[in-house]
């Protein structure tokens, strides 16, 4: 074995360091992934809680809401006028604001892909 030169120990000793520094650096972005994806489980958890809690608070009153949209989608199931297609909207809102100030619950949270249509 020989003795390394002043340089090259400098150059291990460098080399060395910048090993430990990645990989110390691959670690935390490890740890940064796994709390990014913990937080995204609990966020996911949470907004399904609020989901289940609303609509057990919304429960039979959201009945106008629904009749509200039935009537809006028949309405526009045909080539309706801008009013009469204003009109059926305007009933949805006004019916999904009045249930708000009810039950302070957004309902329904989330609205269904409409049907396939030719355009």
């Amino acid at each position: 074995v020989r003795d390394m030169s002043a340089d090259e120990k400098k150059a291990h000793v460098e080399a060395y360091k910048a090993g430990k520094a990645a990989k110390a650096a691959e670690e935390q972005a490890k740890k940064d992934a796994e709390a990014a994806a913990r937080a995204t489980e609990l966020a996911e958890h949470r907004a399904q809680k609020e989901k289940a809690e609303a609509a057990k608070k919304v429960g039979d009153d959201a009945k106008e809401v629904d009749a509200a949209r039935e009537e809006f989608q028949t309405v526009m199931k045909g080539m309706p006028s801008h009013d009469d297609s204003a009109a059926a909207a305007q009933a949805v809102t006004a019916a999904r604001y009045a249930l708000y100030a009810k039950v302070e619950a957004v309902y329904p949270t989330e609205y269904p892909l409409p049907p396939a249509g030719d355009g």
